[in-house]
């Protein structure tokens, strides 16, 4: 159970989507900030917009995404969200280029986010060249990488280069 001590709340599952509660009747909807890579870790520390420091300790299998209600009491509700960061958005036209895309993200060990009309991975000159060399539409934009991020479901396999 999510618990406010003397330093702060601790939060020890995800109580579920924000789009599935209603905060009307609340005072304040506090946020607190992940990058595509904290977003991951299970066990962190890091602070609200509003100062309230948060400790996460997730069960095993837990995981963080955009919009998870992390706390919830009369007053506050605190939901996870992601910053805008600096991507390469490939636009695959067909099942071809959406495989080579793919395989060259991960060849190059970028994280791909997937998402029904493009990929995205955080922007890299060397991308840009791929995107050119392979001659598939890209563009550099502000997004949140909140899209399935490629690999999640083989979650724990490994491999090595040597």
């Amino acid at each position: 159970m999510d618990k406010i001590e003397d330093k702060g709340i601790i939060v020890e599952k995800v109580l579920g989507k924000s789009e599935d509660f209603d905060f009307s009747s609340l005072v304040a909807v506090d946020k607190v900030f992940f990058d595509h890579e904290s977003l991951r870790k299970g066990h962190q520390r890091i602070n609200t917009e509003s100062g309230r420091e948060i400790m996460i300790s997730l069960e095993h299998g837990e995981a963080l995404f955009c919009g998870a209600v992390l706390y919830r009491d009369d007053e506050v509700v605190v939901i996870a969200d992601m910053p805008e960061e600096d991507v390469i958005e490939f636009m695959p036209r067909d099942n071809i280029e959406w495989s080579r895309v793919a395989y060259n993200i991960g060849n190059m060990h970028n994280p791909a986010y997937l998402y029904e009309d493009c990929i995205l991975t955080i922007y890299d000159e060397s991308l840009k060249r791929l995107a050119e060399a392979l001659d598939i539409p890209w563009r550099r934009c502000m997004r949140k990488l909140d899209g399935l991020r490629a690999g999640e479901s083989i979650r724990g396999m490994k491999h090595s280069h040597e």
